[in-house]
């Protein structure tokens, strides 16, 4: 499973990377993949973090028709909080038929980190369907700093 959706990266990288008005991240040659609960993918330019967590959660209240990605990305180091939340950030949703699916909803985000100290936590609810949905779909999310020189991709098939 890991490996399908580790070449499901590498091909939705490809087709969005190839766009015209995209630009790749400055620093190519430090990407990282980064430990992934079982059922995604991440990597990540500038930025490290020892666990990524990637899971469905459909309780959420904000907007209780969705179904949300949930994204846990724990002690992320190479960042600030002001950074982080200075960010991009950008996801994709696509039926198994790979036609991309517009979602107008924001992700929302819940970003803490201890004074002084450049270690952050970032829990991130990405809506990708209604909960009544019973359809797969595969989301990217991606964020990037403002400079473009950190980014963190994550992709997983829920």
């Amino acid at each position: 499973m890991k490996i399908v959706l580790t070449l499901i990266f590498t091909a939705f990288a490809i087709i969005i990377f190839a766009q015209p008005n995209s630009n790749l991240p400055a620093k190519i040659k430090g990407t990282e993949t980064l430990p992934t609960s079982p059922n995604a993918a991440a990597q990540a330019n500038g930025v490290k973090s020892p666990l990524v967590v990637v899971g469905l959660d459909t309780i959420i209240r904000v907007k209780p028709t969705y179904a949300y990605m949930s994204i846990n990305i724990t002690k992320l180091t190479g960042t600030s909080q002001m950074e982080f939340l200075g960010g991009k950030n950008t996801f994709w949703v696509f039926d198994k038929k790979g036609k991309e699916v517009i979602i107008k909803e924001l992700v929302l985000k819940n970003i803490k980190a201890a004074m002084g100290v450049d270690v952050v936590e970032a829990m991130l609810k990405i809506p990708f369907k209604l909960k009544t949905d019973k359809n797969l779909y595969s989301i990217h999310y991606k964020w990037e700093n403002a400079n473009k020189t950190k980014n963190i991709d994550v992709i997983t098939v829920l």
